[in-house]
């Protein structure tokens, strides 16, 4: 699995949990005055769902809300890449971005990363002039590093 694909799968979920971990501390917390009492505890249409599940355990409303806060985030984390990647503004940072982590793995003597990198850099941006060199010269430079029995 590549980098990206981990970082893919990884913020969404730290997200979720950052949002939950953020909210924990409304688990313990009792019903409010704000509206809880009008649409919870006087109005039994409102709260159908969240009763068959919970009863009248407030934690169970909260954990509900939460989960929400949670999928809500995520949601909203997709929406913004998706935003910026249509902009074109994520497109071109990435490609720079991509560009200088491949320099320095190439600099470190990890032409395999490096090579990735600058393949992603030109995959955003088949006209970067600049990485096209990186990477042959990372190329030329991998097949002649000597064999250390790791994997390159």
């Amino acid at each position: 699995m590549s980098r990206k694909d981990r970082a893919a799968r990884v913020i969404p979920v730290f997200i979720a949990l950052a949002t939950f971990v953020a909210f924990l501390s409304a688990l313990s917390a009792r019903f409010v005055s704000w509206d809880d009492d009008k649409n919870f505890l006087a109005n039994p249409n409102y709260r159908r769902a969240d009763y068959s599940l919970w009863g009248m355990n407030p934690a169970g409303y909260h954990l509900t809300n939460v989960a929400l806060h949670g999928a809500n985030a995520v949601i909203l984390y997709f929406v913004a890449r998706r935003v910026l990647r249509l902009s074109g503004v994520a497109n071109r940072a990435n490609a720079d971005a991509e560009l200088n982590w491949g320099v320095a793995l190439a600099q470190e003597g990890r032409f395999a990363e490096a090579i990735d990198h600058f393949r992603d850099a030109l995959v955003i941006n088949p006209n970067n002039a600049e990485a096209r060199q990186h990477l042959e010269r990372a190329t030329q430079l991998r097949f002649q590093q000597p064999a250390t029995g790791r994997r390159p």
